[in-house]
């Protein structure tokens, strides 16, 4: 069970890290708060898949 959690939150990540990489590093206005969010949420997925490697 633990590994299929690791392996979607895992594909949430990539999914995050690619809407990032579209936004590019030079984001503007709304798409600037979005990348924030963005690199939040992947803070959390990321903190989660190491609270489960534990």
């Amino acid at each position: 069970m633990e590994k299929e959690i690791i392996e979607m939150l895992d594909n949430v990540d990539t999914k995050i890290r690619e809407r990032v990489e579209v936004l590019g590093k030079h984001a503007f206005g709304g798409e600037s708060a979005e990348k924030l969010r963005l690199l939040e949420a992947r803070k959390l997925v990321q903190d989660a898949i190491s609270a489960l490697l534990d």
